[in-house]
């Protein structure tokens, strides 16, 4: 669905397969599945609290990422690489195949990714959670808080 220069206070917003332009966010949960249905967001804001949850495809990735990162610091090295594709919105296909999990369809990890990407580059957070905090929640292993849903 497509939704333009629309304002939504404290609601649910599914991102996947949902086109955003101009569109401000108060108080607002973003649910972010990966199910490959394309996330678009152009001059995207939030305001006040924002909550990220994450489900599916993306919530195994995001955990997957976390064990990664505190496995060894070759698998360290691998993450921040990912995260500076997701920064730069660059290609991050090389360093995927370098991750190679097994548990993982590629395509779960591609969807994830460029949902992330779709985030990173397509809201201007003004509020206290954007993908940088989701970066340091992976490098710390605290994930509890940004997977749980909102009670």
């Amino acid at each position: 669905m497509r939704y333009e220069n629309q304002t939504f206070v404290a609601e649910d917003v599914t991102l996947d397969g949902n086109e955003f332009e101009g569109c401000t966010f108060v108080d607002c949960s973003f649910w972010i599945y990966a199910s490959g249905e394309a996330t678009i967001l152009r001059g995207a804001a939030i305001t006040g609290k924002a909550r990220f949850v994450y489900g599916g495809p993306a919530e195994r990735f995001i955990k997957r990422l976390a064990d990664f990162y505190r496995a060894d610091e070759k698998k360290r090295a691998l993450i921040e690489q990912l995260f500076v594709h997701i920064r730069q919105g660059t290609d991050p296909r090389a360093t995927l195949r370098q991750i190679s999990w097994a548990e993982f369809r590629s395509a779960d990890a591609r969807n994830a990714v460029q949902a992330l990407m779709a985030m990173y580059h397509g809201l201007k957070p003004n509020g206290p959670v954007t993908l940088e905090d989701l970066f340091e929640q992976v490098r710390g292993g605290s994930l509890r808080d940004l997977l749980e849903p909102q009670a």
